[in-house]
């Protein structure tokens, strides 16, 4: 993957590490994200379950990459006040912007490639429009 060139330098993840890692994407320190995302982009490809529902938390990757408003997902954390939806939801999408700002116009190519690959896999089935979202923002970076 020569759009992330930090990424395979060191040690490679294990499966459980990338699986783990899926869901904590967002925070991930600037200084580690560009190994961490191309390790766990790879490993989702190289680990598809291929069989809807059996994701093992690669939807989390999908909304991670979808930039958009992602509020469905905050009704279930500790401590949501449905009173402050908009606010925690705008935090939410400043918050991954602000995660994703460094990606290059390269990683972004990639990042769209993968989800075109990805909105074909019988296990995101359920996620089309997470997929559609995502891949527009991507799409629309790597043009420039």
């Amino acid at each position: 993957m020569t759009a992330f060139p930090r990424a395979f330098q060191g040690r490679r993840m294990t499966h459980s590490e990338c699986v783990e890692l899926r869901s904590r994407l967002i925070a991930i320190s600037p200084d580690t994200f560009e190994e961490a995302l191309a390790q766990v982009l790879l490993d989702l490809v190289e680990s598809r379950t291929g069989k809807p529902g059996q994701s093992e938390g690669t939807e989390e990757v999908l909304r991670f990459l979808d930039v958009n408003d992602d509020s469905s997902g905050l009704e279930s954390l500790p401590g949501y006040n449905p009173g402050q939806h908009f606010e925690t939801s705008k935090e939410l999408e400043e918050a991954k912007l602000e995660s994703l700002m460094d990606v290059t116009q390269e990683q972004a190519e990639v990042l769209a490639a993968w989800l075109n690959e990805a909105k074909d896999w019988p296990e995101l089935s359920w996620y089309c429009d997470e997929i559609e979202s995502a891949l527009a923002y991507w799409t629309k970076r790597a043009a420039g």
